[in-house]
């Protein structure tokens, strides 16, 4: 019987897409409560098959309360079907919770799948959030998610943010997003505290280019933290091995 449901739900979703006047979404929404995991994982996909504000809702709640991963995980990728602010503030603090990884990472694919303006403009809201951990969880989601834009909205909220570990996590978000255009803003970060510091570190790493590669080095006489300067180290022998430094260079920070 439950197989004979399931398929019901599927062959649903299928006429859903094709015609907007069948009525899916009560049968649905009430499926969505059955004991059997399978069956509310069919519904979720079902509702994400035709958007509706009811199936949106629906989607949500599931999404947050059902324990499931696999129906948790089913909601979260259902729910791409709608670029509203109040999904991405969903699928960030969901994606962000101590879930199963199937959740955070159904989570994440469905950020990546919304409108990127949509996303980045909501994103950029929740960077000024009260709560740090909302602010944490949207720089580390702008670093993943690598949208055009973004790093002038984390260089922004990088030079007012007064929690250590956020901008910690700003400043590893502009080394995977930023340009070298941000190359000051997070070579200033090397004077913070120690976790800001060691973050710059890695971040400058990835931005250096070769006209930037002096002044990486230089880091290395006006810093006078050993272990940054430890860390300095290490990443010109990984940017040596990588090839990433000009030829003349790579003998001497290479070992």
């Amino acid at each position: 019987e439950a197989e004979v449901r399931v398929l019901a739900l599927e062959t649903l979703a299928d006429l859903a897409r094709g015609a907007s006047d069948v009525p899916t979404d009560r049968v649905i929404l009430r499926w969505r409560e059955d004991p059997e995991r399978r069956e509310r994982a069919a519904a979720a996909w079902a509702l994400g098959a035709r958007p509706t504000p009811s199936g949106r809702d629906a989607l949500l709640a599931t999404l947050a309360r059902d324990a499931d991963p696999t129906v948790a995980a089913a909601a979260a990728t259902a729910l791409s079907a709608w670029s509203e602010p109040g999904v991405v503030r969903a699928l960030l603090d969901e994606g962000g919770r101590s879930r199963p990884a199937t959740v955070i990472l159904s989570c994440r694919r469905a950020l990546a799948l919304l409108d990127a303006a949509v996303t980045l403009n909501t994103l950029g809201h929740l960077l000024e959030d009260v709560d740090p951990s909302r602010r944490l969880a949207t720089a580390m989601a702008l670093g993943e998610l690598s949208l055009l834009g973004a790093g002038a909205i984390l260089a922004e909220r990088l030079a007012v943010e007064p929690a250590a570990e956020v901008r910690s996590a700003l400043v590893e978000a502009l080394g995977a997003t930023g340009g070298v255009e941000h190359w000051g803003a997070v070579r200033a970060r090397i004077r913070d505290e120690p976790l800001v510091a060691y973050a710059a570190v890695g971040a400058l790493a990835s931005l250096v280019d070769e006209k930037r590669l002096p002044d990486f080095i230089a880091l290395l006489v006006e810093t006078p933290d050993e272990t940054i300067q430890e860390g300095i180290l290490k990443r010109l022998s990984l940017l040596g091995r990588s090839q990433r430094l000009p030829a003349s260079l790579r003998p001497i920070v290479v070992w």
